[in-house]
Parts: structure tokens; C-alpha cells; sequence
């Protein structure tokens, strides 16, 4: 893709390391939510079976 746009592979690289990071700051905790009591915990399990 750094050909694309004249840069190196390893500009290339950081730069989607860069855009990953940010999506990951900006969405993670909107879009995963982890169960923080053991009652959640219990009910995400049973949603497994």
C-alpha cells in the first residue's frame, strides 16, 4: 500500500498501527462490554448454551 502513495513499507506500517490505535480508543468500550459482576458473568455464559 506505501507504494500507493509514495512512502515505505515501514511508514505504511506505522500509520495503520496509528489508525488501529484510535479506532480501538474511540469505539472499544462502546461497541465490548466484559460482564462485571458475577450474575453477568453467569447470564453471558448461559447465553453460550
Amino acid at each position: 500500500m506505501g507504494h500507493l502513495f509514495g512512502i515505505g513499507k515501514g511508514t505504511a506500517g506505522e500509520i495503520l498501527h496509528d489508525i488501529c490505535a484510535a479506532l480501538i480508543d474511540l469505539f472499544f468500550h462502546r461497541l465490548i462490554k466484559f460482564p462485571n459482576t458475577d450474575l453477568e458473568i453467569q447470564e453471558t455464559i448461559n447465553g453460550f448454551s
